[in-house]
């Protein structure tokens, strides 16, 4: 194996190096941006800006939750869902933000907990709209593979047996000659992305194994993750993609 530079950084050294990007700050005008270790479901990275307010700061979001709950088009859930989740902290919201006005002294809990909280909304919004949408994948995805392959090669909402001898019920499979495609639509809560990966190993067992596909609303929010966990078990498309892409990803 080759002696690089990282290989003979010490233990020290690796985690001085790595924590440099776990965390960053920028001094501006307005305030004070704080990058921290945590990703947003776009794979952004969260960030709370710090400005003075009259004797205390204001540490605030800047919307950045709201920004990606807009992109999923969740946007009309933000301010039910965010004040479920901030009840009883001493973090608040608007319309768009998600902050907190401390003293500071409390400056330091109050960036973990705006962080934490800006997270976690804007994770579990988009996971439950990505449920509700499962359906729609579903049904979406079956008037497609009926277009795409044709209604007598497509068995829509059936069931196929793994290796394991369990009966799985899957969203559609199509019989194209000499081998079969499933087609399994996925929803973005880590639940249905476990039962696909599961469902989808037991399948690769068979001889033949069936070609396995997953198709969900949107790829970029995927956790990433989860988008290794589905990949690595069959392929990943989404819904919307071209007629092709249904094509090569079944042949």
């Amino acid at each position: 194996m080759a002696d690089t530079a990282t290989e003979r950084l010490t233990l020290q050294q690796a985690v001085d190096l790595v924590s440099k990007d776990l965390i960053g700050v920028r001094h501006m005008r307005d305030g004070s941006y704080v990058t921290m270790p945590m990703l947003y479901p776009s794979n952004d990275p969260v960030q709370v800006r710090v400005s003075p307010e009259i004797g205390s700061y204001r540490v605030s979001d800047q919307g950045l939750a709201f920004r990606e709950i807009e992109r999923f088009g969740a946007q009309r859930s933000f301010p039910k869902s965010a004040r479920s989740i901030v009840e009883g902290s001493d973090v608040q919201v608007d319309r768009r933000t998600v902050f907190a006005i401390v003293q500071p002294q409390e400056l330091h809990a109050a960036i973990l907990e705006v962080a934490a909280a800006s997270h976690q909304i804007a994770h579990q919004i988009i996971v439950k709209a990505a449920e509700d949408h499962a359906e729609d994948v579903a049904e979406a995805l079956q008037e497609r593979l009926v277009r795409v392959f044709g209604v007598e090669r497509v068995h829509t909402d059936t069931e196929i047996v793994g290796l394991s001898s369990t009966k799985w019920e899957v969203s559609a499979v199509a019989e194209l000659g000499d081998h079969r495609a499933v087609f399994q639509a996925v929803g973005g809560a880590a639940v249905s992305i476990y039962r696909t990966t599961t469902v989808f190993h037991d399948l690769a067992l068979l001889e033949p194994p069936p070609t396995l596909i997953a198709v969900v609303p949107s790829k970029k929010f995927l956790e990433p993750r989860h988008h290794h966990l589905l990949s690595q078990a069959g392929r990943v498309i989404e819904v919307g993609d071209a007629d092709d892409v249904y094509r090569r990803a079944a042949a």
